[in-house]
């Protein structure tokens, strides 16, 4: 009947389990009063970090983990995989869109940098090609320039490419006519060790008279004559 109390005593065990269960509060102190709950909700509750593989989780998402691993079929492991197999499409097209970033923001940043070079050998009046620029680059490589010196570099790597100019002017200067031509040819026909002395001496008096004219009985002068 209605108000009536009730004998506990007189129920078996799944019957107070079946009423305790009825009533939502009683249920509650009666778990919050395990000593297992009680742990579990201090970990679950606590600001800590574990280091797990490498990373640092906090105590609630290790729970979550040691969960996930020996109940793998359980509500959470069964979310996760659903969630992952959902977003793997998207997950893979951001992966490579981001990695399409960022080979974009290097080669922007070697076409800069190869620009750089370009715009000071102009400065120092060249006109380099693309291959001259590859030239550029492995000088700097060569010699350990850094991309902070890379006007130094440029220089530098200029002066290694100009030919030696003189820088006077003789009074006697001469250039060999055809007639040299003769000794030229003679030389090249000689033997190999052959003694060439005599053809030389001969093409330096000619060449030593063009010069300094002849000595003053009109002969040819010895350049080995003091």
């Amino acid at each position: 009947m209605a108000g009536e109390l009730i004998d506990l005593t007189e129920l078996s065990d799944q019957q107070l389990l079946d009423l305790a269960a009825s009533r939502p509060r009683v249920y509650k102190a009666l778990t919050d009063s395990d000593p297992r709950v009680q742990l579990h909700e201090r970990i679950y509750n606590a600001n800590g970090t574990l280091k797990v593989n490498g990373k640092d989780l906090r105590f609630r998402d290790v729970i979550e983990e040691m969960g996930v691993a020996i109940a793998p079929d359980s509500n959470i492991a069964r979310s996760r995989r659903h969630a992952a197999s959902v977003i793997n499409d998207d997950v893979v097209a951001i992966k490579r869109m981001r990695q399409e970033l960022q080979d974009e923001k290097q080669t922007a940043r070697y076409q800069g940098f190869r620009e750089t070079l370009r715009a000071r050998a102009q400065q120092l009046g060249y006109a380099p090609k693309d291959e001259d620029v590859d030239k550029i680059e492995a000088f700097m490589r060569d010699n350990e320039y850094g991309q902070k010196s890379a006007d130094v570099a440029v220089e530098k790597f200029y002066e290694t490419q100009e030919t030696a100019v003189p820088n006077f002017e003789s009074e006697n200067t001469f250039t060999f006519g055809d007639e040299d031509s003769v000794y030229k040819k003679a030389l090249l026909d000689s033997p190999l060790w052959s003694d060439t002395s005599s053809l030389t001496m001969a093409h330096a008096e000619r060449v030593w008279t063009e010069m300094y004219g002849a000595d003053r009985n009109g002969r040819r002068r010895n350049p080995m004559a003091r």
